[in-house]
């Protein structure tokens, strides 16, 4: 269950899951590569392209944007129980 201030019922937070965002930015680059070296590649450009490679491409580079947009302000907030301490990296002046 999600709670409203992004974490989980568990007490964990799910920020930028790293290994999930690793893997679609390297789908982007790994789905040109396959595309290209497939036997019997049809030309760029052609119908097949615009079909569905590109809307793959699209779709992949859409959510890479979306996740990092997202969970960026998860990684940054401080964790509920955090002190004053562990927030900045500095000792607490009081």
């Amino acid at each position: 269950m999600r709670c409203r201030d992004g974490t989980e019922a568990s007490g964990t937070r799910r920020g930028l899951v790293r290994p999930a965002t690793g893997w679609m930015a390297v789908t982007l680059f790994a789905l040109a590569a396959f595309r290209s070296t497939a036997p019997g590649a049809p030309p760029t450009g052609c119908l097949w392209d615009y079909a569905a490679f590109l809307w793959a491409e699209a779709i992949v580079a859409s959510a890479v944007v979306y996740v990092v947009l997202r969970g960026t302000p998860v990684e940054l907030r401080p964790s509920p129980g955090a002190s004053r301490e562990s927030r900045n990296g500095r000792p607490s002046a009081a």
